[in-house]
């Protein structure tokens, strides 16, 4: 999961290298109340549902974005439930 979000959030950050100033500064907002949320997480509770707002606030890009990285991380979840269950009992 990781290496997935590490990649994400380098790409959005190039993708906002030459953003007009109005954008920018809702853009390192949103950042800054992640890394919040990151900093009160544990590691069994993780991430939230976003809300109706935010939802319909997002772009066809921004919604078509998050499409695709919950599709990666659907599919890197099963790929982790698939290893785990062909490794022997005890093994981890």
């Amino acid at each position: 999961m990781r290496a997935i979000g590490d990649a994400y959030v380098r790409e959005e950050f190039k993708r906002h290298k030459n953003a007009e100033p109005k954008h920018l500064q809702q853009f390192f907002q949103q950042w800054l109340q992640y890394l919040e949320h990151l900093r009160n997480s544990t590691p069994d509770s993780f991430g939230r549902e976003l809300s109706g707002e935010e939802v319909a606030a997002l772009s066809e890009d921004q919604a078509g974005q998050l499409k695709n990285l919950a599709k990666a991380a659907a599919d890197l979840e099963r790929d982790w439930e698939q290893d785990v269950k062909l490794k022997p009992e005890g093994e981890q």
